[in-house]
């Protein structure tokens, strides 16, 4: 017989015996397996640590972020995405 590799309990359908994981344990490695994808491009953050390291040239972190440029008179203007005050 079979067993999960990830809680070892026995496996009787056929895609979970393929899959080596029950039907639970393979939802939680699929998702185990998405937030990792994220960490590793970048577009994660589980309030951990944050991590500033440079990415062809520019500086980036493992905390998603957002930025709008805005037109001025003066020139462009960065601000946070969602700043909706008017100048």
């Amino acid at each position: 017989m079979s067993s999960c590799t990830r809680c070892k309990r026995g496996l009787t359908d056929p895609i979970s015996i393929k899959r080596g994981y029950g039907p639970v344990c393979w939802a939680k490695a699929q998702a185990d397996k998405s937030k990792e994808e994220q960490r590793e491009s970048g577009g994660f953050y589980d309030g951990g640590d944050i991590v500033l390291h440079r990415e062809k040239g520019n500086a980036t972190t493992n905390v998603p972020h957002a930025i709008v440029l805005h037109q001025t008179l003066m020139g462009a203007e960065l601000k946070p995405a969602g700043d909706t005050e008017v100048d």
